[in-house]
């Protein structure tokens, strides 16, 4: 059986996990990591299990981490997708795979994308796009002959794995007057930071999520925030980054 375990309150991870997937010749079971609730799987060793996050100032979100933390791996294989911003994903890879292997699980392969950067979604603006998920289809392919063959070496990741949690950016969108209360935010929340009337903005993850399902565009990010984003990135994230694949031992 293959279980895809995604966490993805923008839509961009989902998107690349899914052009990951589509090279795998087995029908997956997705369990969004972004539901608050929900009791954790415990995986056979037979099975593949597909772990993919976004990255956020170059760490796996701890609420992430978390909910995966809640499933027993059993020596199943797993695959580790960590997708960022097109400015660098640091020591996620690492991150995530120490995580993996605190699970019970065997990482045996491990991918990076890129997808819109959710503080300005001029930052790499519809990605991963159709480039993105024919490169990331041919990766699940392979994945899959490696799977298939039976290869079970764990493959060389870079970075370091950090200590402690990741802590909330915390940064919180603001509201304007054209909010009308319908508490999609408050609902949409993945981690029920966001309150209308009284936010948490030390649980906050800054993951804009509750910014894109606001019906009436009422939520952004604070203009100091905005701009200060805009700054960084206009220096580091100017060169289209490309998917990487990490396979081999």
């Amino acid at each position: 059986m293959v279980y895809a375990l995604i966490f993805s309150p923008t839509g961009g991870t989902a998107k690349a996990a899914e052009g990951l997937l589509s090279g795998w010749e087995e029908p997956v079971e997705k369990v969004d990591l972004c539901q608050k609730k929900g009791k954790g799987i415990s995986f056979r060793p037979e099975d593949q299990v597909l772990l993919a996050s976004p990255v956020y100032g170059g760490r796996i979100p701890a609420a992430a981490l978390r909910r995966m933390a809640s499933f027993q791996g059993n020596g199943a294989r797993a695959v580790l997708l960590c997708v960022y911003g097109n400015r660098a994903y640091d020591n996620a890879l690492a991150e995530l795979g120490a995580a993996a292997r605190r699970m019970g699980l065997q990482p045996v392969a491990a991918v990076t994308a890129v997808a819109e950067h959710v503080m300005d979604r001029r930052i790499a603006a519809g990605r991963p796009d159709a480039a993105d998920q024919e490169t990331l289809k041919q990766f699940g392919q392979k994945i899959w002959e490696k799977i298939v063959s039976g290869d079970t070496k764990v493959p060389v990741l870079p970075g370091k794995e950090p200590t402690g949690w990741a802590k909330p950016m915390g940064v919180l969108p603001v509201r304007s007057k054209d909010c009308d209360g319908c508490q999609a935010c408050e609902t949409a929340c993945p981690v029920g930071a966001y309150h209308l009337a009284a936010a948490n903005r030390k649980a906050c993850l800054s993951c804009q999520r509750c910014v894109q399902v606001c019906p009436q565009g009422a939520l952004s990010l604070p203009g100091w925030a905005s701009l200060g984003v805009r700054a960084v990135l206009s220096l580091t994230a100017r060169k289209r980054k490309q998917p990487e694949l990490f396979c081999k031992p």
